[in-house]
C-alpha cells in the first residue's frame, strides 16, 4: 500500500505498507475454481470486474459486544497507534494497492528485471540520472515526470496540463521586462522532447501480434520509434525524418 494522506490538520503523511520484510501485505481475494464455474464461461476481459477487487485488511474483531464494527474499530485503532492515521484522513488521500514483492533479477543469468510498473521506472531513473550527470548544459534540459499516462495523459499532473507551460513562462518572465506570449510559443517550437516510454519486443510464443522485419528484440538495445497509434497510425503522434535522424546520429555519436 503506497500513498499520501493530508489530515485532518493539514499535515501530509506519506505511506508506504508491504515494504519491509516484516510489514504486513494484503490480499484481494478470489472465487474457489470449483465455484467459478460462471466466472470461467466468461470473457477475459469480463473475468474480474473492478467491484469484486476488494482490498482484505483485517479479520481480528475487538472484544467488545457494545460495539458493532468490531473488526472495523480494530482496523481502526492499528492506524492509529502505528501510523497516527484516522478514519477521516481517507478522505483527503490518494492511496495504491500495488503488486507485493521487490524487484529481482530473473533468468540463470540475470538478463532480465522483474517488478511490477518496471515499465515506468526503467525510463524515469536514466531520465533523472542524465539531468544529474549534465554539469554544463550548452542549453536547458529538463526531465519531466508525469502519470496518468495510462488514462490518457489528463488530470493536473498529467502532460496535458498546463504546468510545463507555466514553468517555462515563468522562465521566460524572469528574462524579460514584458511578457509575451509569443516567447512562450518560439520557446516550445525550437525545443526538442523525447517522450520515454517502453515497446512490446518480439515474443516468439505470440508472433501472430508481431512484425519480425519491424519489431523490437530484448538484447537488442534501446528502441527508438518514430510514431505511435493503433490500427497504423490512428491517434499518432509521429516525428518527422530530420527530427529522427538527428536523434539516431545522436546516439551513435555516443556509441548508444
Amino acid at each position: 500500500m503506497h500513498g499520501v494522506i493530508v489530515k485532518k490538520d493539514g499535515s501530509k503523511t506519506s505511506i508506504a505498507i508491504g515494504e519491509d520484510d516484516d510489514d504486513p501485505v494484503f490480499i484481494i481475494s478470489d472465487i474457489l475454481p470449483h465455484l467459478g464455474k460462471e466466472q470461467a464461461a466468461k470473457k477475459m476481459s469480463e473475468g474480474f470486474s473492478g467491484e469484486q477487487l476488494n482490498v482484505i485488511i483485517g479479520n481480528i474483531p475487538l472484544k467488545d459486544e457494545k460495539i458493532k464494527e468490531h473488526i472495523k474499530l480494530n482496523i481502526l485503532n492499528i492506524l492509529k497507534e502505528k501510523y497516527n492515521i484516522e478514519e477521516i484522513d481517507f478522505v483527503s488521500a490518494e492511496i495504491e494497492i500495488v503488486p507485493a514483492g521487490k524487484a529481482r533479477d530473473a533468468g540463470l543469468d540475470r538478463s532480465f528485471i522483474l517488478a511490477y510498473g518496471h515499465d515506468d521506472r526503467v525510463c524515469a531513473f536514466p531520465s533523472l540520472k542524465g539531468i544529474f550527470k549534465i554539469e554544463h548544459p550548452q542549453k536547458m534540459a529538463v526531465a519531466l515526470f508525469v502519470d496518468k499516462e495510462e488514462i490518457g495523459s489528463v488530470g493536473n499532473t498529467g502532460m496535458c496540463s498546463a504546468f510545463f507551460d507555466n514553468t517555462v513562462a515563468e522562465l521566460i518572465a524572469l528574462e524579460k521586462e514584458e511578457y509575451n506570449e509569443l516567447y512562450l510559443r518560439r520557446a516550445l517550437a525550437q525545443s526538442k522532447v523525447l517522450s520515454a516510454d517502453v515497446n512490446a519486443g518480439f515474443d516468439p510464443s505470440f508472433p501472430e501480434v508481431f512484425d519480425k522485419r519491424n519489431s523490437s528484440y530484448l538484447g537488442k538495445g534501446i528502441i527508438l520509434t518514430k510514431f505511435t497509434g493503433s490500427r497504423g497510425k490512428s491517434g499518432a503522434n509521429d516525428a518527422h525524418a530530420e527530427f529522427v535522424g538527428e536523434i539516431k546520429n545522436l546516439f551513435t555519436a555516443n556509441k548508444i
